[in-house]
């Protein structure tokens, strides 16, 4: 089973509007990081997003890319909820499944589920970076991490 735990794309800043949409880089990190997980025929259950426009927009991108049965927009994954239920919760999945949400959240949780400390930060998100996680049977393991940029960088045709 995985779990891809994704940090939303770049949005804009509070100043330029209040809920903090996604910037035009956002939009274009977030679809290159669908297109590749489309690519790579990842398949999952549900796709959970918190209230925040950022999440929820890029999770819609992400659902538009990629086979899923259900796009759920949940409490508790906002930048400073506490990740106790949501970890509780990962642990006893059965379908792969997709958290689009925020810092510091992720990182916390990504910490939790790996060490089982979530002081020990073991993840460096970056914005509209996705990171899989494979459950065996002693726990949660990093099966691998995507960066945007490491993405554009590696598909951007070199000039000659």
């Amino acid at each position: 089973m995985y779990l891809y735990l994704i940090r939303h794309g770049e949005a804009v800043t509070e100043s330029v509007g209040s809920e903090q949409p996604l910037s035009e880089k956002g939009m274009l990190d977030v679809s290159e990081i669908a297109a590749f997980m489309s690519c790579a025929n990842i398949k999952v259950d549900e796709i959970w997003h918190s209230t925040k426009l950022r999440a929820k927009t890029t999770a819609k991108v992400i659902a538009e890319a990629i086979e899923h049965k259900n796009l759920v927009e949940r409490e508790g994954l906002g930048p400073n909820d506490p990740i106790a239920n949501i970890a509780e919760e990962t642990d006893i999945l059965h379908e792969n499944t997709i958290i689009v949400g925020h810092l510091p959240f992720l990182d916390l949780l990504a910490s939790q589920l790996l060490v089982n400390n979530q002081a020990l930060r073991v993840v460096n998100f970056k914005t509209g970076g996705v990171l899989c996680l494979e459950k065996w049977q002693e726990g949660w393991h990093i099966a691998w991490m995507m960066n945007p940029d490491l993405l554009t960088r590696c598909i951007k045709p070199k000039n000659r």
